[in-house]
C-alpha cells in the first residue's frame, strides 16, 4: 500500500509540474499575441513603410534607431536593409534592448547591432 501511495504521489507530482509548464507556455504565448496585436494597430498609426520611404532608406544602407525600444522600427528597418546594411539599434533601457536581442537570435537577424547608452550619453 506504501509503494502505491508514493506512486500516486509521483504522478500527482509530475501531473503539476506539467500543468505549472503548460500554463506558463501558455501566459508566454497570451503575451507574444498582445505584443503582435499592438504591433499590427502600431502599423496603421505610425506608417513604417512609409517612414522608411519619405527617408529614403534602401538596401545596404547603415541606419540608426535611436530610443529603439523593443525594436519595433528596428525589426522594419532590418528587412528593408538587408544583409548587406545594418541597424544599430540604441537605447538607455537595456531590458527593452534584451527584447531586441532575444528576437535577433530567435529569428536569427543578423544586420541587428544592439548599443546600450547611459542617461546622460545615450
Amino acid at each position: 500500500m506504501k509503494k502505491l501511495h508514493n506512486k500516486t504521489l509521483q504522478v500527482i507530482s509530475l501531473f503539476f509540474i506539467v500543468m505549472c509548464l503548460l500554463g506558463q507556455q501558455d501566459q508566454e504565448n497570451q503575451h507574444e499575441q498582445r505584443r503582435e496585436e499592438r504591433n499590427r494597430n502600431r502599423w496603421h498609426w505610425q506608417m513604417p513603410v512609409r517612414v522608411m520611404d519619405e527617408i529614403g532608406v534602401k538596401a545596404g544602407m547603415m541606419v540608426a534607431d535611436v530610443g529603439a525600444g523593443e525594436g519595433y522600427f528596428s525589426f522594419h528597418l532590418a528587412e528593408r536593409i538587408g544583409n548587406n546594411g545594418n541597424v544599430y539599434a540604441n537605447d538607455i533601457d537595456n531590458n527593452a534592448l534584451q527584447v531586441i536581442r532575444d528576437r535577433c537570435e530567435r529569428e536569427n537577424i543578423q544586420n541587428i547591432s544592439v548599443i546600450l547608452g547611459k542617461k546622460d550619453d545615450p
